[in-house]
């Protein structure tokens, strides 16, 4: 093998696994240190631009493709015109769900969402609530299949508008398969472990729903292979104060799948959890955005340390070459 060949394999031995953050509370200086040290970030759409320019990492933009809450959290929306598309309402979050058929929502989500989070500083868009295409068999079974066709439809239109950024979606399992082709990765939202908001704990899935679960994670490692996406990203919840708990459904996920990056959230994602306190002494692995954290201080220094092996190395094994250029 060349050396300068081998020298590259060694810097790709030599880093670690991507992280990411799912982060949808407020942005200010400490903030931004803290984001800093992720590779991967789906943030709040509202975030502000001064802060978000501060960030120098791939950063995806909120999109929900077929609720809205008609809020501060998407200026782009019109309220009458979501008035007149709702089909129903998501108490849980207060938002409607929308009519994503409609040609008024594609024309708000094409033409003015996404020209908002790019023109703001994002590389591209994170789209949730896929998954409500499923909700709506439920309670509006007329409409189900005209609003899978409808989501479908509408993710594709996007990669034809924006052929360049970067698209993940947030599970929409019954229709994944036909959206594979336009998009770079998914987000797997409650792999193994998830907040129950009628008990009001935070609990790890068992019994069928786990063995759903490994159904469901094949079916995407066998899409990102083909499609050959740029991201697969588990996201699963635990209380942040409770270092125990991080650290049991860390390794819970982690049993599940052992090679993508993991991220462990609060409950309303408005907290970086960077679990330090399992630094404090208490047992349990150590988790990607630790990783992330503790990497960041130190990767330049070591990557010119091997930079300056390599080179040392490569002059060994070529001194007839460096003699020719002097």
């Amino acid at each position: 093998m060349r050396p300068e060949l081998a020298f590259l394999l060694l810097i790709v031995i030599a880093s670690p696994h991507p992280t990411f953050c799912v982060y949808y509370g407020d942005v200010g200086p400490d903030e931004v240190n803290q984001l800093n040290n992720f590779d991967l970030l789906i943030l709040s759409p509202v975030i502000e631009s001064e802060y978000l320019s501060q960030i120098h990492v791939t950063k995806l933009g909120y999109v929900s493709l077929t609720t809205v809450s008609g809020n501060f959290w998407e200026p782009w929306v019109d309220p009458q015109m979501v008035q007149e598309i709702s089909i129903g309402t998501y108490e849980q979050w207060g938002e409607y769900y929308v009519n994503v058929s409609d040609p008024r929502w594609t024309v708000m989500i094409i033409d003015r969402a996404i020209p908002y989070l790019l023109n703001k500083g994002f590389d591209g868009v994170f789209l949730d609530n896929l998954d409500a295409v499923d909700w709506y068999a439920w309670n509006l079974p007329d409409k189900s299949e005209g609003l899978k066709q409808g989501v479908i439809e509408l993710v594709h239109k996007i990669r034809e508008k924006y052929p360049e950024i970067l698209i993940v979606v947030n599970r929409g399992f019954s229709i994944i398969d036909k959206v594979a082709l336009y998009i770079d990765g998914m987000l797997f939202e409650s792999f193994g472990t998830y907040y129950n908001f009628h008990e009001k704990k935070y609990m790890k899935f068992s019994g069928n729903d786990i063995e759903w679960i490994k159904v469901q994670y094949s079916r995407i490692e066998s899409l990102a292979k083909n499609y050959e996406w740029e991201y697969v990203l588990l996201l699963g919840y635990a209380d942040p104060d409770n270092s125990t708990m991080l650290a049991e459904h860390y390794e819970f996920m982690r049993e599940l799948d052992g090679e993508r990056p993991i991220y462990i959230a609060d409950k309303y994602l408005s907290e970086i959890v960077v679990l330090q306190s399992l630094q404090t002494g208490e047992e349990g692995p150590p988790t990607d955005s630790q990783i992330s954290k503790s990497w960041s201080t130190w990767t330049y220094f070591l990557f010119i340390v091997l930079a300056l092996v390599g080179i040392l190395f490569w002059r060994l094994l070529n001194p007839k070459r460096i003699k020719k250029y002097k």
